[in-house]
């Protein structure tokens, strides 16, 4: 998600130098609005035990304490559309050991002496102007026959201009585009100890996304709506055997001033379903929803990867 919307914010600052123009579209304010409801408050039925989702979370959030982070082993990571330099002693790799306790900070050092590490990587082609299409796709990984966290992640992204109209006279330049593409990510803990201290066995998570963006450039505003949706499927493995799966929605809605992000997973597991909504709005805590009853945020595990 990240990565799809600093791609569409990072690429006005670029047009405000181009000249190419094309006709004013109307605008549209149903591609702006959600189309979804995901209904947070239901509950489905056969719902997995209160006592089972309890463990469930419980196991992720102490997760976080063995499993690392990408900053603690990568040396060059993903950072939204760009890449972002890691080094020992920077602020991402010092927070990112930060969180770990002493069996985390030692499997942090397996990682890195056992594994063949691929730093993110960043590829492009196409051209910024009206009618054309540019491409982005940034991916990362772990391997190795012994290596025991096997990572590995990529998102692509196309976007094409159907507008850049360039306004001389009002200093300014008006963006319409679309964006589709999609995210990969899966993790595998390999180490037997690991995954019994932190309760998981593996991650994986893959999603297919389009929206629409509509910008407008001046030398000192800038205004924006965007409406992002995105389908795609989830799977987490727990060390005790147990397996939670399904599928994933979501929507995003933005304009200059914020944006919404609602995401609904549909999962089945050995105890029975597990619904969640996620609500997250700019500088807020997100709003958490498990099986219709609302969470405390803080005490919901976020999956460590």
């Amino acid at each position: 998600m990240k990565l799809i919307l600093s791609s569409l914010l990072a690429t006005c600052a670029f047009l405000t130098a181009c000249s190419d123009s094309g006709s004013n579209n109307k605008n549209n304010p149903g591609l702006y609005t959600f189309s979804k409801d995901f209904q947070p408050s239901h509950k489905p039925t056969n719902a997995a035990p209160v006592s089972y989702l309890k463990d469930v979370m419980v196991s992720i959030k102490d997760s976080n304490l063995y499993i690392p982070s990408d900053a603690a082993f990568f040396n060059v990571i993903a950072d939204g559309s760009d890449l972002k330099q890691i080094w020992d002693g920077s602020p991402e790799r010092q927070e990112a050991f930060k969180k770990l306790n002493s069996e985390g900070l030692r499997f942090v050092n397996e990682i890195r002496t056992t594994c063949t590490i691929n730093d993110a990587r960043k590829t492009e082609s196409g051209d910024v102007r009206q009618g054309s299409t540019k491409t982005q796709s940034i991916s990362m990984s772990t391997s190795g026959n012994t290596c025991p966290f096997l990572v590995s992640k990529t998102d692509s992204t196309a976007t094409t201009y159907d507008l850049i109209n360039l306004n001389q006279a009002a200093q300014s330049v008006r963006i319409v585009m679309r964006v589709e593409g999609t995210n990969s990510e899966s993790r595998e803990v390999r180490s037997q100890r690991v995954s019994d201290l932190s309760g998981l066995r593996s991650f994986a998570i893959n999603l297919r996304f389009n929206g629409n963006a509509d910008v407008t450039q001046t030398e000192t505003t800038q205004t924006m709506k965007m409406r992002i949706e995105g389908s795609g499927s989830l799977m987490l493995a727990l060390s005790n055997g147990d397996t939670v799966r399904g599928p994933l929605s979501m929507e995003a809605v933005g304009t200059e001033q914020g944006m919404e992000s609602r995401f609904l997973f549909e999962g089945q597991s050995n105890q029975g379903a597990i619904r969640v909504v996620v609500i997250t709005k700019a500088n807020q805590a997100p709003e958490i929803y498990l099986n219709g009853e609302k969470l405390d945020a803080g005490a919901f595990g976020v999956i460590p990867f």
